[in-house]
């Protein structure tokens, strides 16, 4: 973590935040803590580098959730802690594109609204806290930067994991995740990844930077010559009763050039797979109100799932 800058004394600015939402840029005021050297980040707020965004409503979360399962912990076996986590964001808002915004190499903290990656990241990261009994706002973004970075190393758009293969490719080479689709009837699914590159128009950042264009297109190119599997949609009933609560959900696509569509958590109920998810059609996080094969059958752009199960 870089060393905390020391500025005006005590909370020091307010930053705004363009979100690029319906092809409109969408004003989000964050706060950002930086205080003088008598009160660390640490002291003040558990957090000891400047390099995170977040508001007060951010760490309150946190700490609520974390006081919760440590007087409860004794009856939330580590199995559950996953479903725990996220069934306490359910009805919180659906918001796209919180990542996207004019701060270059800021770590943004929303616990308050989410698009589907973003609920399940901030899940996972709070999830991982507890069972390793990492209790600061500060373990929390750490690992959150772990999971949403690659190598946990913030250097600007193309280091952010923007396809979810990848995002799964860096969780399993730091331990937290395992790709279980290959443990069930799965197929080969290759793909051609350049949706990004090709649609760079509609992400700001790559605009009239050939720099990050490129740099983006050498990952394309990357995640294109692996070989993931997944289980098509209409062979998920067969086989749900291998896929365990709290699994991640990850649905592919035939859309050209993109890896998948959406992603969730597994849930399991009355023998039946269900799916907790932030839903861009609800525009909050919600479970599907019929199991998932029947979610997505009318949905001809979702082909099927990988089943990624977090440690």
């Amino acid at each position: 973590m870089e060393r905390a800058l020391y500025l005006l004394p005590a909370v020091y600015l307010i930053s705004f935040i363009f979100t690029f939402s319906s092809n409109k840029y969408k004003e989000i005021e964050y706060l950002e803590y930086r205080d003088d050297s008598t009160i660390t980040h640490e002291s003040r707020y558990g957090i000891e580098d400047t390099n995170i965004v977040f508001t007060a409503d951010d760490v309150k979360i946190f700490n609520r959730l974390v006081n919760e399962y440590q007087d409860n912990k004794t009856d939330i076996p580590d199995k559950d802690i996953i479903l725990w986590v996220a069934n306490h964001f359910k009805n919180k808002e659906y918001t796209s594109c919180t990542l996207e915004s004019d701060l270059e190499n800021k770590l943004i903290v929303n616990l308050r609204e989410f698009d589907c990656v973003t609920f399940v990241e901030s899940v996972m990261a709070i999830s991982i806290c507890l069972k390793d009994g990492k209790n600061t706002f500060s373990d929390y973004a750490r690992i959150l930067q772990n999971l949403r970075y690659r190598k946990g190393i913030m250097n600007f758009f193309p280091s952010r994991l923007h396809y979810f293969t990848d995002w799964i490719l860096n969780a399993q080479e730091q331990g937290f995740v395992n790709d279980y689709t290959l443990q069930i009837d799965s197929i080969p699914y290759t793909k051609e990844i350049n949706y990004m590159t090709s649609h760079s128009d509609k992400y700001p950042k790559l605009q009239n930077n050939e720099s990050f264009v490129e740099k983006m297109k050498k990952i394309e190119e990357s995640l294109s010559s692996k070989i993931f599997y997944y289980l098509p949609k209409d062979k998920i009933s067969d086989y749900s009763q291998f896929i365990e609560n709290g699994d991640i959900l990850v649905v592919t696509t035939n859309i050209k050039g993109l890896d998948v569509a959406h992603v969730g958590f597994a849930v399991k109920k009355d023998g039946d797979l269900y799916f907790l998810h932030a839903s861009s059609q609800k525009k909050m996080v919600v479970l599907t109100e019929w199991p998932i094969q029947e979610y997505m059958q009318p949905k001809s752009f979702q082909t099927g799932l990988m089943v990624i199960r977090p440690k």
